[in-house]
């Protein structure tokens, strides 16, 4: 087989145009190029010993098999004997004077009308200086040391340390906080100038990286822009312009595939998570479970969809669901178009899986009803302290602890396994709140355990108590259906508002509160203040994502 030439694959006949592109186009079959020889290439005597008959070692897809089992068979017939060493090198001493003698001209020259480029620098660049001008150079180095810094050996480090004690007071001192302090006393037009520079600069690299790259491969694209976080690009077999990411330029070349995302649509894999949670939902739950159906809401696709319980689930990766890829209103949206065919729609986010999945499995047991069930008549009611409350609550609830100034739990054989928090409503109008109002601020239960009628007897238990005028409460529209909130509706609770999306910031695969990121804040670190919040969370490539917004409910 020749290594260079095009050949058709045997499983799918896609042409591999050589052996080293092979090595990943095998990959797309979930077989090894050991495999693959074995099946589609050996030959019938290959693999065994020419002189033993014993079985040999796979070397590569492009050597096949070794002649020989052992040097011992082998003796006299490769050049790994003596005899036929010492020969070979009698011959290059006889024919060029050399008994190393390679040529390197020629081997680049072969290479060069071969691959198109060769595999040998300028030797000269790389020869052995003579002991002469070795120690010219040495000379140099220390004149130059001594005009700069007035000691040929100035590479101490005692002495760096005793001149920045001397200059700074400071041994260990470096730049940071001058540096900080020269860019706060700068003016916006020097900050702007700087920015743009050190953003051209960058722009600049990536496009001259990136016109190599598809120089060396001979792809059939142009560059037409360079953004922060994908290429804009034009294919010239189509015409069209089309953004990518540089990770999946690379992926589809190795695989083969067409880059242009207009001639090659992208792909929708189902990621790792989302597996592992259609598995989780399979296993638990024995009827119908369809996946990637699109035939239910016209124009959305939902990702998990269980027709008999009229019950879907959304997997939000927070990569394609930040801001870049969504709008704003998508999840929202998608929730509404559920609801207005009957159906409930839970959003999950990747973050809440990766660290919060008992949690979130808990959540989908209680919605399957496959939750262990105790009677509220069964459990004891009464107050928790503050800090077994905030454990309970961070052990049990999707959004963690809340400060609360009345804590209620029910108890199962001295065992907490519910709680229901108050407190003054936490969103006020003018910065007071009305006499006799409260809002109903965490309740959850024991993991994979619903409290039957729990809910029902501690907000019962609190009205009686506490006598209130109002209670107000707000409920997660990722969770909580507006065609069927069950919990509320048992507690006689009234929908009377539905709030916009709200966003948080994503920061190293976790969803942090936009409130860490006021502009005062972000201001206070040093950002240009002359940008909004949004404008500097962009420039730091900290995007945002936003939820399905919140329900607000009131009892009175």
């Amino acid at each position: 087989m020749d290594r260079n030439k095009p050949w058709n694959c045997h499983i799918c006949g896609q042409p591999v145009e050589s052996i080293r592109a092979f090595v990943n186009h095998v990959r797309i079959h979930n077989i090894t190029t050991h495999q693959y020889y074995d099946k589609y290439i050996k030959s019938v005597t290959e693999g065994i010993c020419k002189k033993c008959g014993k079985p040999t070692q796979f070397i590569n897809f492009g050597r096949g098999y070794r002649g020989y089992c052992s040097y011992e068979c082998s003796s006299g017939v490769t050049n790994n004997t003596k005899s036929v060493r010492d020969k070979i090198k009698a011959t290059l001493k006889e024919r060029y004077g050399s008994e190393n003698y390679v040529n390197i001209e020629e081997s680049r020259k072969t290479k060069q009308e071969r691959y198109g480029y060769d595999y040998f620098p300028d030797s000269s660049q790389f020869r052995k200086l003579t002991p002469e001008e070795e120690s010219e150079r040495v000379q140099q180095i220390k004149d130059t040391k001594l005009k700069r810094y007035g000691d040929e050996n100035y590479c101490n480090i005692d002495k760096i340390s005793q001149t920045k004690q001397i200059k700074y007071r400071d041994s260990k001192y470096n730049n940071k906080l001058k540096i900080r302090e020269t860019w706060l006393n700068m003016s916006k037009e020097d900050k702007l100038v700087i920015s743009n520079k050190i953003r051209n600069t960058k722009k600049v690299f990536l496009l001259k990286q990136l016109q190599t790259y598809i120089t060396d491969n001979k792809l059939s694209l142009e560059i037409v822009d360079i953004k922060p976080n994908a290429y804009c690009l034009r294919c010239l077999q189509c015409q069209k312009e089309f953004e990518i990411q540089p990770q999946l330029i690379r992926k589809r070349y190795k695989e083969h595939r067409i880059i242009c995302t207009h001639c090659n649509p992208l792909d929708k894999p189902v990621s790792g998570l989302e597996k592992d949670l259609l598995e989780f939902i399979r296993k638990q739950y024995d009827g119908a479970v369809t996946e990637n159906d699109k035939s239910v809401i016209e124009g959305y696709e939902l990702d998990i969809y269980l027709p008999d319980l009229k019950l879907a689930f959304e997997f939000n990766g927070l990569y394609w669901h930040n801001e870049l890829y969504k709008p704003i209103d998508y999840h929202i949206a998608k929730t509404d178009a559920c609801e207005s065919k009957g159906i409930h729609l839970i959003h999950i986010f990747e973050d809440d899986w990766n660290y919060k999945q008992e949690i979130v499995k808990s959540r989908i047991f209680n919605l399957l009803g496959k939750s262990d069930r105790i009677y509220a008549r069964e459990c004891e009611l009464k107050e928790v302290n503050f800090n077994i409350a905030k454990e309970f609550i961070n052990n049990n609830h999707l959004q963690q602890f809340a400060i609360s100034s009345i804590y209620l739990g029910l108890f199962y054989r001295k065992e907490l396994v519910s709680i229901m928090t108050f407190g003054f409503p936490r969103i006020n109008v003018g910065g007071k709140h009305e006499d006799g109002s409260y809002e109903l601020i965490r309740f959850c239960s024991k993991l994979n355990t619903v409290i039957v009628g729990g809910a029902d007897r501690l907000f019962t238990h609190f009205v009686r108590r506490y006598n209130p005028k109002k209670v107000i409460s707000y409920a997660d529209r990722c969770w909580t259906s507006k065609i069927n909130p069950s919990v509320y509706s048992n507690m006689e609770f009234t929908l009377v508002g539905v709030s916009e999306p709200s966003y948080c910031y994503i920061v190293d695969g976790v969803r942090m509160n936009r409130f860490n990121f006021r502009k005062d804040v972000l201001v206070r670190e040093g950002y240009d203040a002359s940008k909004s919040e949004h404008e500097i969370m962009l420039d730091r490539e900290i995007y945002r994502i936003y939820d399905c917004g919140q329900l607000k409910f009131e009892w009175t």
